[in-house]
Order: structure tokens, then sequence, then C-alpha cells
């Protein structure tokens, strides 16, 4: 009997080894880039300002 549960925690350890490399290979494949955003962008380099508030400024 014992043969039975080390043949059934082996197909468990293949099964889970082959669903992680499913998932890792479709999260590899369909993932959006990372949008890497900069804080000088936007931000106003002389006052430190936002461009939100530079532009609430101007009107």
């Amino acid at each position: 009997m014992t043969y039975l549960f080390g043949q059934v925690w082996l197909w468990m350890l293949l099964a889970f080894l082959a669903g992680a490399l499913v998932v890792w290979l479709l999260d590899k494949l369909f993932r959006k880039p990372k949008v890497e955003v900069f804080e000088d962008r936007f931000m106003d380099s002389d006052r430190g300002k936002s461009q939100a508030a530079n532009r609430r400024a101007k009107i």
C-alpha cells in the first residue's frame, strides 16, 4: 500500500511543477510591460511644483 502513496505524491509533485511552468509561461507571454514614470517629467524643475499646479497658476 505504501507504493500507492509514493506514486500519488510523485504525480502530485509533477502536476504542481507542470502547472507552475504553464502559469509562468502564460504570465511571461501576456504580461504588459511595466511603465516607469519619472518624477521629473511631472515636476517643474525650476520651482518644484507639479505641472497641474503650474497650469492652475497660469489660468
